[in-house]
């Protein structure tokens, strides 16, 4: 079991920059359990500025399986609610990391939940 392992990228906001500022939680789930939600394996904070069109993250898995499925999650709170919801950025299709060829790096896309 690899420990202490690294995963880093940039996430891009589309489609345009963040109205203000707000914070961004980046996430590594567990997504290899069929018929079951995903577990964080590890999660950053991230303060992004208003105006922002992209920002970097940096996240530090300490223990992953080889053989497991993980992927990268991404929720920008705009409102500040903790909730995902309208005007919030997410990612809206999977970015695997950590597994066979998918790395230890990705460009992710965040798009802002339109009302």
């Amino acid at each position: 079991m690899p420990a202490g392992t690294r995963v880093a990228g940039q996430v891009r906001l589309a489609p345009g920059p963040c109205p203000r500022a707000a914070a961004a939680w980046v996430r590594v789930e567990d997504v290899g359990r069929v018929d079951a939600a995903s577990v964080p394996v590890a999660e950053q904070r991230v303060e992004v500025p208003a105006g922002a069109a992209s920002f970097r993250f940096d996240l530090r898995v300490e223990h992953h399986e080889a053989r497991g499925a993980y992927a990268l999650s991404v929720h920008v709170d705009v409102d500040g609610d903790g909730q995902v919801g309208v005007g919030d950025f997410i990612n809206v299709q999977r970015y695997p990391v950590l597994t066979g060829a998918d790395g230890d790096a990705a460009a992710v896309e965040a798009r802002r939940i339109e009302g």
